[in-house]
């Protein structure tokens, strides 16, 4: 019995010992939560202020391109030619243009690889077709993560870009509202891939619509990035390939098509082919000429 009483008693003990161990465990997690807590949340604050650093938000702007057509200046020049700088750069002669006609503005939001040989290609083909470009440069910042590896098709590499880029689209926005030449019936926006993600995200209305190309509204991993922002009425022109190889994981696919029921004037494109930049596209380039025609305010 003494023996039994003895177990008993040993048992009684290490139960507990352990119900204590325990109980130091968790207020030791505790403690380290709250610790760390204000850590994490300064990190957050941290990226969200830069993001929306005025200096910051000012050189995406200053090196931002701006390109007009030629034929809205004072002076005669060639036809189809046409004056684009960087914003710093040529910001006297936009005081050059002629007052009598105000201009449509496409407000370009470039991909993660910056202003490629395919953002110039854009900015050639709305140019042509009497559209004025306004192209923040998101590189301008000091403090730009890298967010993408185009060499290897590989994004998400900076989850918090998102904000950045929509800092920026909203600070090009309100520049452009703020330039006399500009028809501010006919503001458009354009994004392609990480621009097309932004343009999809962009939550201000004040768009004549907008254009998302080379993104799928879709990422399950990260949420923030889901869907389509902005009024249900604004004119929204979605493209994506269908065999994307950026979009080849099953976290990504599909298109904006799934997120236009609430849409009024919405419409998603997918093109049959294998490659990213779809706007290169004779079809597609239709497509976008149509839709900034249709949606134009005369």
């Amino acid at each position: 019995m003494l023996i039994v009483r003895y177990f008993k008693t040993k048992m009684t003990d290490y139960k507990n010992f352990r119900i204590q161990t325990r109980i130091e465990a968790v207020v030791r997690f505790l403690q380290l939560s709250i610790c760390f807590l204000p850590v994490f949340w300064l990190s957050a604050c941290a990226t969200m202020d830069t993001a929306n650093a005025p200096d910051e938000l000012v050189r995406t702007l200053d090196d931002a391109i701006i390109a007009i057509p030629a034929k809205y200046f004072k002076w005669n020049v060639p036809s189809g030619m046409s004056t684009s700088g960087r914003m710093k750069d040529v910001v006297k002669d936009l005081t050059k243009i002629a007052g009598e006609k105000k201009i449509p503005l496409v407000i370009y939001l470039h991909g993660c690889a910056g202003f490629d040989d395919y953002a110039r290609q854009d900015f050639n083909f709305l140019l042509s077709n009497g559209y004025a470009v306004l192209a923040p440069l998101s590189f301008a910042r000091k403090y730009k993560p890298q967010s993408c590896d185009p060499q290897n098709n590989e994004g998400g590499l900076h989850r918090g870009v998102l904000d950045f880029r929509l800092a920026e689209a909203g600070y090009a926005h309100r520049a452009a509202n703020s330039l006399p030449w500009v028809d501010k019936r006919n503001i458009f926006m354009m994004g392609f891939s990480e621009g097309g993600i932004t343009v999809a995200q962009y939550r201000h209305g004040g768009l004549a619509g907008r254009i998302i190309l080379g993104w799928t509204c879709c990422n399950n991993v990260w949420p923030e990035y889901n869907g389509i922002s902005g009024p249900q009425d604004e004119p929204i022109l979605a493209v994506v390939a269908s065999n994307d190889p950026w979009f080849s994981n099953s976290w990504t696919s599909g298109d904006c098509g799934s997120w236009m029921s609430s849409k009024r004037n919405a419409e998603s494109v997918v093109v049959n082919v294998n490659f990213h930049h779809v706007q290169s596209l004779p079809e597609v380039k239709e497509k976008i000429l149509k839709f900034l025609e249709v949606n134009r305010c005369p």
